[in-house]
């Protein structure tokens, strides 16, 4: 009876994570209200809802859950420089445009670490998944300030304000929420009673608005032209990087739930941030666009294989 009430309430979640993505993208692709919902929902997302989630958690998180918080900064600047050497040697055995190349190295480098990990942690992990998913994005943010700006730079042909771009980077919300929740729980503070319901609601509606907000991407800016330059991103970022972090994590010791957040992050698609990042830096987001599209779409019929996939870390 366990194990099939297990088995029914992940079908459940599963079924309700795809519809959430799907009338996302439906929104994008059928309505005229795609563009707009995006303008109000992402800056929502962004700027409020996941710092207050990633703060919340952080301050209501023993400090002994974030003891493996090197490995964790460790095997996470390994996966992105791995994958960004694996697709720049690639590269270099083609004849293409830098700023195509370029926008591919991107998304090679750096995978959806938050929106897409947050509710499968939910389904898969649980909570206690959420200051990990924290540590590896606020390494993943310093990442893309730096190894992100000398892709963009070196691949650009055009002349653009770095600083600018750097500056955008370094105040990226959900980084300084990281930075002030971990601060704040070294002090020893902790979430006041009286907003433990207003941070119970918005942590849920993150959850879901998440998806969303992943539906309402895959439908803007698709280009079959592009399609097959993305397969080379896929098979590093998608296929080679989780082999190579399983192959770390089977001789670790680290605790089940790190190996598991691990793990979950190097099965993640490019980032949605890849587009941005690539137009700042004078790249082609259209390909970056469309191999974040290929990217999710890909990840998305593996989800029920989840629990098997973390049961071999």
């Amino acid at each position: 009876m366990y194990s099939t009430q297990i088995s029914l309430g992940l079908t459940l979640n599963l079924a309700l994570f795809y519809l959430i993505i799907l009338a996302g993208f439906l929104v994008s692709r059928k309505t005229v209200y795609g563009e707009k919902t995006r303008a109000y929902l992402n800056p929502l997302l962004i700027n409020f809802m996941l710092p207050l989630l990633i703060v919340s958690t952080l301050l209501d998180t023993p400090f002994d859950t974030l003891t493996e918080s090197p490995q964790v900064i460790a095997i996470t600047v390994f996966m992105h420089l791995f994958g960004a050497l694996l697709l720049f040697l690639y590269l270099k055995t083609k004849r293409m445009k830098p700023e195509n190349g370029g926008a591919l190295l991107l998304c090679a480098t750096f995978h959806n670490a938050v929106f897409l990990p947050l509710p499968l942690s939910q389904m898969f992990i649980g909570q206690a998944a959420v200051p990990l998913i924290a540590v590896h994005s606020l390494t993943q943010m310093i990442l893309l300030t730096t190894l992100g700006a000398l892709i963009g730079s070196y691949y650009n042909q055009e002349s653009i304000d770095r600083k600018s771009v750097t500056r955008k980077a370094l105040l990226f919300p959900p980084l300084l929420a990281t930075i002030v929740g971990f601060v704040l729980s070294v002090l020893g503070i902790s979430v006041p009673s009286s907003l433990h319901m207003v941070i119970s609601v918005n942590n849920t509606a993150t959850t879901y608005l998440s998806l969303l907000a992943v539906g309402l991407a895959l439908g803007k800016d698709f280009s079959m032209y592009h399609s097959s330059q993305a397969l080379s991103v896929i098979a590093v970022r998608q296929i080679a990087i989780p082999l190579l972090v399983w192959s770390i994590l089977i001789f670790t010791n680290l605790a089940p739930l790190t190996k598991d957040v691990l793990f979950l992050e190097s099965l993640m698609p490019p980032a949605v941030l890849t587009v941005v990042y690539a137009s700042d830096f004078g790249l082609d987001s259209q390909v970056a666009a469309t191999t974040v599209t290929i990217g999710t779409i890909v990840l998305l019929p593996l989800l029920p294989l989840l629990p098997l996939l973390l049961s071999f870390v």
